[in-house]
């Protein structure tokens, strides 16, 4: 099981027990890149799940979006993501489609972080955080504890239009293409 921690330290890299891959973390500080827009995701993701982004972070592709930012996307194109902008702008990098969480840890307790197909074609999926109980696409997760409450499955990564998403069970291919 993984555990959440806060991380600091600049180029510090993860192995991953399944398969035993070396990835960077997030951001590529561990949690709070907070603006990078690179939106490209880790060309060395094995299958396994990535390490947790942290309470208040938002994985952004291969940034990490930090707390009072959210995860821009872009409405077509590959990988979904554009960076992180403020979430106290009315556009996020000029489009609406936006990923405020990626784990429940981003939710308040009664709350889960919800995978919603915002546009499509190609669809897009964003998140937000709702009523526990009122995901419609899936629940996002860090570890399958995220997914205990639900009967959706373990907690699986898998890519959706070039990022890496986590969810409690798989998402539909015709939802998710790689």
């Amino acid at each position: 099981m993984l555990r959440h921690v806060a991380l600091a330290v600049t180029g510090l890299s993860f192995t991953l027990a399944c398969g035993g891959q070396t990835l960077p973390a997030a951001g590529g500080d561990g949690g709070g890149g907070g603006g990078s827009s690179s939106g490209e995701s880790d060309p060395t993701w094995d299958g396994g799940l990535l390490p947790p982004s942290g309470p208040g972070y938002v994985r952004c592709g291969s940034a990490t979006c930090g707390p009072g930012d959210q995860c821009c996307l872009a409405a077509d194109g590959d990988p979904a993501t554009n960076g992180c902008d403020s979430l106290s702008l009315p556009t996020c990098n000029g489009t609406q489609d936006v990923r405020d969480c990626d784990e429940q840890a981003d939710c308040n307790p009664d709350e889960d972080c919800c995978y919603a197909v915002f546009t499509s074609p190609p669809a897009t999926i964003g998140s937000r955080c709702g009523p526990r109980g009122s995901c419609d696409l899936a629940i996002a997760c860090a570890s399958s504890a995220d997914c205990a409450h639900t009967d959706a499955g373990a907690c699986v990564a898998q890519r959706c239009r070039g990022d890496i998403l986590q969810t409690c069970g798989e998402l539909p291919t015709e939802v998710c293409p790689p």
